[in-house]
């Protein structure tokens, strides 16, 4: 019989005043994923925490090479990593590189980082 215990969603409540939209990144507790749908504040959703996506930078004037190391931003988008923000985790690899001007980037999450 197959026993699977693993799956790249995680179940996560947002306890936070406002909804969280789906395709977003969040951080919830020890958690940094896309929300796969609406989170209302107070349910309960689901996040992927694993996969290649479309998220935005924090400043679209620094370009991003591929296979940098990224980091949440604390507001919902990517940076490159920076050794000095011990607040924000980081959450993975730019699969593709973005240049200057570009809004958005291409990345890898890896829970196995944060």
């Amino acid at each position: 019989m197959l026993k699977y215990e693993r799956d790249d969603r995680v179940l996560v409540k947002n306890t936070g005043t406002s909804d969280i939209t789906a395709n977003s990144l969040v951080k919830i507790g020890n958690w940094v994923g896309v929300a796969y749908t609406d989170i209302p504040a107070g349910q309960e959703g689901i996040i992927m925490t694993r996969g290649v996506f479309e998220l935005p930078v924090a400043d679209p004037t620094v370009a991003i090479a591929s296979g940098d190391l990224l980091q949440y931003d604390g507001n919902g988008g990517v940076k490159p990593y920076d050794s000095a923000d011990t607040t924000n985790p980081k959450i993975g690899k730019a699969f593709a590189g973005k240049a200057a001007g570009e809004t958005k980037v291409l990345v890898t999450l890896m829970p196995e980082l944060y």
